[in-house]
């Protein structure tokens, strides 16, 4: 028996391989792999022969070394062995050379989250791996070594900027990016190398995600930077925001806010990352805020570049500012007098962004859209009555008296609970308001005084936001009130529970009459046992 052979004899025997669906197991075996591609980029740094070949043009630098060459078919090979030659895998390099190793091993630990995937990606069950594959519906995308122009610079003169190369593996189900795989063999000041991997849906995974931060940094790639990304930097920064050439990795990490990459950039460039951003709670789509396609057919360009943003920032008005930047930009259609004006536009786009965003809040605040009416009240209170009247005249049987007011207590439950979320859910909202308010004045603040068409039809919508807000807020006081009212009226259970007590006890009075002529030295009397619907019959002697 081979060594492949016995590794696969005891992956087959591990329960969380048995049981794990088919793309947790293709991540758990990316990332062992990137891990041992990345000892091949160290080993042959250490031997210092990189053996590079220029693959561009002439118009623009484009190195390969032999790390490129080595990791891609170790990735390659050792995917394709474990899963099949069939499985689609577009790598960056044409040009392969082969591998001293493969790696047929997996991660224990990204078989432990296998229960967190999403239902749509557990679904995909490993029994359906060969239509998957024929199919095309997944494809792994690959950068062996990205930062190659960083890595030869460091083999030539000891450059810091080793750390930013990376190895990618993306993983994309039905043309979206569901997986990735970031592993930085230089990573750390002992250069120990770590491994990020995320599914989306299920979280990131080795690092330190920032879900929340004021400062606005916005970065863009090294390699990959051109004159528009520059601009649409600039841009931004005339909103608020700064610039600064930071590695794409410090998105993740809270360092920056926005990530640009130009024109450049592949799709094996961002379907690790953009799974790796999403499943943060992040964004990524191209300038124009479309999502990006990685499908077997999928164009390996990223036409127009592409934009991410970290967990705790709008992706929109950014994409809108870039977008609309490059398109002025690339049209002549900026002067240097109309500088100042376009910009003054683009923040505009960024306060009708935030009058928008009131607006959608505001309707998700009306009582129509969330107050729970599964019982109605008063329905409920003429039943409830007609349950008495029936128990004070005697129409009912005992048998059907409790049959009635068991579905009676189990519905004034329900409709107690429905009656305390609803009055929460009201408080909870106008609580709001303060801070929509804010948000309010501020945009009015901002546009008061201008004449142009733009910022009259901002102003209206201001306006009616206003309106809104304080019908919204009337709303919500009144319903809190009627339902705090109603949970302190008397029409309550304790009311209801003396009520009809007293009723089946009128009830059964001339039946106790007749029971104590006919046997005297015994006494019948309704008795409560705890519960306001359970009565039952107690005898005693005199």
């Amino acid at each position: 028996m081979t060594k492949c052979e016995r590794k696969e004899n005891v992956q087959n025997e591990d329960p969380m391989w048995e049981r794990a669906c088919f793309l947790t197991r293709l991540v758990a075996c990316s990332v062992r792999v990137s891990e041992t591609a990345g000892r091949i980029i160290k080993d042959i740094m250490r031997r210092g022969d990189l053996k590079i070949v220029d693959k561009g043009n002439g118009s623009k630098e484009d190195l390969q070394t032999e790390a490129d060459r080595s990791a891609q078919y170790c990735i390659v090979k050792s995917l394709q062995e474990k899963f099949g030659s069939k499985l689609t895998v577009i790598g960056e390099e044409e040009r392969v050379s082969v591998a001293p190793y493969l790696e047929l091993n997996y991660s224990a630990e990204v078989l432990k989250i296998d229960d967190n995937c999403p239902k749509e990606l557990r679904q995909v069950n490993v029994d359906d791996q060969a239509c998957l594959l024929t199919n095309f519906q997944v494809v792994v995308w690959v950068d062996p070594l990205d930062g190659t122009s960083e890595f030869a610079q460091a083999a030539r003169d000891g450059s810091p900027l080793l750390q930013q190369v990376t190895v990618l593996i993306g993983i994309s189900y039905k043309g979206r990016s569901v997986a990735g795989v970031i592993h930085q063999p230089y990573w750390g000041e002992n250069q120990i190398g770590r491994t990020i991997w995320a599914i989306v849906g299920a979280g990131a995974y080795g690092i330190d995600i920032v879900r929340e931060k004021s400062e606005r940094v916005v970065v863009t790639t090294r390699s990959h930077s051109s004159t528009t990304v520059a601009e649409a930097l600039q841009a931004l920064k005339k909103c608020g925001l700064a610039d600064s050439v930071q590695p794409v990795i410090k998105c993740l990490e809270g360092a920056a806010a926005y990530v640009f990459a130009s024109p450049g950039c592949k799709k094996w460039d961002t379907a690790a990352p953009e799974a790796v951003i999403v499943a943060a709670g992040g964004k990524l789509t191209d300038v124009a805020g479309r999502q990006l396609y990685y499908g077997a057919d999928a164009q390996i360009g990223n036409s127009g570049g592409v934009l991410a943003t970290s967990s705790w920032v709008n992706h929109k008005p950014c994409y809108i500012c870039a977008a609309e930047w490059k398109y002025r930009r690339r049209n002549n259609a900026i002067k240097m007098e109309d500088e100042i004006r376009l910009l003054e536009d683009d923040e505009r786009c960024c306060a009708a962004k935030v009058i928008h965003d009131v607006e959608k809040e505001l309707e998700a605040m009306n009582p129509v859209q969330w107050e729970n009416t599964a019982i109605d009240g008063e329905i409920l209170k003429r039943h409830t009555s007609g349950i008495l009247d029936a128990a004070e005249t005697g129409r009912l049987s005992m048998q059907e008296y409790k049959k009635q007011l068991n579905v009676l207590e189990e519905r004034w439950k329900r409709y107690r609970t429905q009656q305390d979320f609803n009055k929460w859910t009201a408080l909870r909202y106008w609580l709001r308001i303060p801070g929509i308010r804010q948000r309010i004045e501020a945009i009015d603040k901002d546009i008061r005084g201008e004449t142009s068409r733009r910022s009259r039809r901002l102003r209206e919508r201001v306006r009616k936001a206003e309106k809104l807000m304080e019908q919204t807020k009337n709303k919500l006081r009144d319903l809190y009130a009627a339902y705090h009212r109603e949970g302190k009226s008397r029409f309550s259970e304790c009311n209801l529970k003396r009520r009809i007590g007293l009723a089946f006890n009128r009830n059964n009075a001339e039946n106790q009459r007749r029971l104590r002529l006919t046997t005297p030295i015994t006494h019948l009397r309704w008795q409560s046992t705890g519960g306001w619907n359970s009565w039952k019959l107690r005898s005693s002697k005199h």
